[in-house]
Formats: structure tokens, sequence, C-alpha cells
């Protein structure tokens, strides 16, 4: 609970500041988004495939056909609910019940990438490449709380312009060896102004 008011308070925070750096003419967009996000579950059933993205995107105020953005996402994925495992005592090395309690997993992400953009008559194509670093602020037992990785994106941007509706869909893919989950595939709609 407190982790998803702090995610709106820090997403209205973004939108409160990039509205008032627009309207001092700064060059910067905001723009704000969620959606449904998929997760590698692999050969464990633990995780459910699905989950949550919420996302925020800073970027540069340029028609050119290359351009900076970062990225801002918190991607939550629960536990499978269709497992059902008693509690374990710590010091019983025989149980098998859920290493991810009843939490599941969340990851906060930055993802600084660079923009290609592609202009249409009425829409246009945003193709995103970059790095990550993601934390993940709950996991399994064992698993390390940081990963890099690549970042891989495409978004349908609803006007020429710089503001409209953004559909988008990405590709996060971490490095953490056989820890899971190695990746996310958000699709997500937002808006962008």
């Amino acid at each position: 609970m407190r982790r998803s008011a702090l995610a709106i308070v820090l997403t209205l925070g973004l939108v409160g500041a990039g509205r008032r750096a627009h309207a001092q003419g700064a060059a910067i967009h905001v723009a704000i988004g969620a959606g449904k996000s998929f997760a590698d579950r692999g050969a464990s059933d633990e995780l459910s495939g699905s989950g949550l993205a919420i996302y925020g995107r800073i970027s540069g105020r340029s028609a050119r056909a290359f351009s900076a953005v970062a990225d801002f996402w918190m991607i939550s994925v629960p536990v499978n609910g269709d497992i059902v495992t008693g509690p374990c005592r710590p010091a019983d090395p025989s149980c098998v019940g859920g290493s991810l309690g009843n939490q599941g997993t969340r990851a906060l992400v930055l993802a600084p990438a660079v923009v290609a953009r592609e202009g249409y008559e009425k829409v246009s194509l945003l193709y995103r490449l970059g790095p990550t670093t993601t934390w993940f602020t709950s996991r399994s037992a064992g698993s390390p709380p940081l990963a890099l990785g690549l970042q891989a994106g495409l978004s349908i941007l609803t006007t020429r312009g710089q503001r409209g509706v953004l559909v988008s869909i990405d590709y996060l893919r971490m490095f953490r060896g056989s820890a899971r989950p190695r990746w996310f595939v958000p699709i997500t709609v937002g808006l962008q102004f």
C-alpha cells in the first residue's frame, strides 16, 4: 500500500513539474501511462505471468529524428494465486513453500534511451533503445536486488506533434543469471504533454 501511494505521489509530482516547466517554456515533454506487464516465469509457476506497469517519461522537446528520453517504471507482478502452500519456518530446510511469500515481485526501473522518430500524417512512431537499471524492491530470496539490462520499445503517438496519446510496447531485459524474472514486457497506454 505504501509503495502504491509513493508511486502515485511521484507520478503526480512528475506531472506537476512537467506542466510548470512547459508553462515556463522549458524544452521538455512529460508522459505518463499504465498498463499490463508480462514477466518471465521460467520453469517456476510461483509468479503470475502478468501484473501492472506504471511509467513516467521525460523527453526533450525536439522535432528531430533522434532525441533522448528517460523512463521511470514501476512494475509489479503478483504471485500465482493457484499455488497453495503452508507457512514455512525459517529453520526448516525441508519446507517447499513459496520463496516469494505473498508479495510477488516489484521492480523500479530507470531506463534512459535514444529515440528514433518516424512521422506520418496523423501519427508518429517512436523507437526506443537504451540501458536499464532495475531495483527489485520485493523479490525471491537469494536473488540480487539490482540488475543491469537493456530496453527496446515501440510507441505510437496519435499526433504528428509532440502531444497526444501514446500506445507502447517495451521489452525490458535484465541480466540476472538464473534469478527470475529476467524480462518484462509492458503494454501501456499513456498521455504525452
